[in-house]
């Protein structure tokens, strides 16, 4: 998430680009309050965007988007459609993509949601400061992950501040950004049924934004 046209809101993009939200692949959002408490929230669609309702008391929010299945055709183009539909079809996957955002610099830390990927800060960020260490842990369906890559600020600077998780699913990274923060990681898994694609990719990240004045 970050904020557009002055509301916070679900993005869908690569790096610093935005790219066509597609409403009916936004799979719902869930809200929890400073307290840890899970509350509802509906989003609009407005502006080509899943927009938060202003709500001062919520303390985080998740979100699901289903990106759909890609393929590699013969000639090494991709294309968002299953195998069954590219003909000559090199390999497929089905993309899902798990965000979770801090609003609020009250919200309780290591709030585990159970997302099939999700990565859990164990303090919260907006205590803290550009050049902060940030300690966080990467779950699966509520697991710990080990040995997976984090990219410290996912939108300004993928290739440098990459880190790995520990046995426990736990990882330090460097907050880089006096601004937006968007940490991610990444986790695929081979599918039994290969008819539509050959893996499930998993997608994560967590966001947070400093105030102007921070």
């Amino acid at each position: 998430m970050a904020q557009r046209q002055g509301e916070m809101a679900f993005i869908y993009g690569h790096g610093p680009s935005d790219e066509p939200f597609t409403a009916d692949r936004f799979k719902g959002a869930v809200a929890y309050s400073q307290e840890g408490e899970k509350t509802d929230v509906a989003v609009e669609y407005k502006h080509g965007y899943a927009v938060l309702p202003k709500d001062s008391q919520l303390g985080l929010v998740t979100g699901i988007y289903d990106n759909g299945f890609w393929s590699e055709k013969a000639d090494g183009e991709w294309v968002n459609e299953s195998k069954p539909e590219v003909e000559g079809a090199r390999q497929g996957g089905h993309y899902m993509k798990y965000s979770t955002t801090i609003l609020s610099v009250d919200a309780k830390a290591g709030q585990v949601t159970g997302m099939p990927l999700e990565i859990v800060p164990q303090k919260n960020p907006l205590g803290l400061k550009p050049g902060d260490i940030l300690p966080i842990q990467v779950f699966a369906n509520g697991k710990p992950l080990a040995g997976v890559e984090v990219v410290a600020e996912f939108v300004t600077d993928r290739e440098d501040n990459v880190v790995k998780t520990d046995r426990e699913g736990k990882a330090e990274i460097t907050i880089r950004n006096n601004g937006l923060n968007v940490i991610a990681t990444e986790a695929s898994e081979d599918l039994e049924d290969t008819s539509k694609a050959d893996k499930l990719d998993k997608f994560a990240t967590l966001s947070f934004t400093f105030p102007p004045d921070h």
